[in-house]
C-alpha cells in the first residue's frame, strides 16, 4: 500500500467524524509522511521507507480506529455531547463501543487482544447487570409507593389511620425512588466519564511510551 491509498482509506474509515477532526487526522499523517520521506536520497529508499512508515503505523481501518476511540474518550468527558449533531459517536453507549474497538486494534499480539476482548466485555457485563438490578430495584420501589398511594385513595372515608399509614408509605416509597434515581442517573455518567479518563490516560501513556522508543 503506498502513501496516497492509505491516507485515501484513512479518510474514509473516519466519515463518521466531524470534518475538522478527519481533515486534522489526514494532515497529521500526510506530515508524518512528509517529514521522514523528505530526508531519502533516492526513489527506491523512499519507497522502502514509505512501506516500512506504513506497517509501523499499522492499516487504515486500525489506526481510525484508535483515532475514533480519543475522539469518543473526549466525547465521554464533555460536558456539551454535540457529537451526534456534528458527526461522532450518535450516543454514550457507541463512544463506549469506539473505545472498545480502539482498543482492540492496539498493534499487541492475538494472545494479549483475546485477552483484553474478554476483559472488557467481562467488565460491560458485570457493570450493566449491575445497573440494570439497581434501576429494576428503583422502579419497584416507585410503583409500591404508587400502590401504596392508591390504597390511601381507596381507603378515603374509613379508618382514617388506615389512610395515613399508606399515605405515609405512598410518599416515603415514591420520595426514595426519586432520590436514588437521581443518584443512580448521576452516577451512571460519573461513570462513563470516569471511563473516559481512563481511556485518555492509556492513550496519553502509549504516546509517551512511544515518543521514548524513538
Amino acid at each position: 500500500m503506498r502513501r496516497n491509498e492509505f491516507l485515501d482509506e484513512l479518510r474514509k474509515n473516519l466519515s463518521k467524524l466531524p470534518k475538522e477532526e478527519i481533515d486534522a487526522a489526514v494532515e497529521f499523517y500526510e506530515e508524518y509522511f512528509n517529514e521522514a520521506l523528505d530526508h531519502c536520497d533516492s526513489e527506491a529508499e523512499r519507497d522502502k521507507l514509505e512501506e516500512m512508515l506504513i506497517a509501523e503505523a499499522g492499516s487504515p481501518q486500525q489506526v481510525a480506529s484508535r483515532i475514533k476511540a480519543e475522539y469518543a474518550a473526549k466525547y465521554l468527558n464533555s460536558d456539551d455531547n454535540t457529537g451526534k449533531e456534528k458527526g461522532g459517536p450518535k450516543n454514550k453507549l457507541s463512544a463506549i463501543w469506539w473505545i472498545v474497538i480502539g482498543i482492540c486494534s492496539a498493534p499487541v499480539s492475538i494472545p494479549v487482544a483475546v485477552v483484553t476482548v474478554c476483559c472488557i466485555i467481562g467488565i460491560f457485563a458485570t457493570l450493566f447487570a449491575v445497573m440494570i438490578s439497581i434501576y429494576a430495584a428503583i422502579i419497584s420501589i416507585g410503583i409500591g409507593g404508587l400502590a401504596a398511594g392508591a390504597v390511601a385513595v381507596v381507603a378515603i372515608g374509613g379508618s382514617a389511620a388506615t389512610v395515613a399509614l399508606f399515605t405515609g408509605f405512598a410518599l416515603m416509597g415514591i420520595a426514595f425512588a426519586a432520590v436514588t434515581g437521581y443518584g443512580a442517573v448521576a452516577g451512571t455518567r460519573a461513570l462513563i466519564r470516569a471511563m473516559g479518563r481512563g481511556f485518555s490516560k492509556y492513550v496519553e501513556k502509549r504516546r509517551m511510551k512511544k515518543e521514548n522508543r524513538g
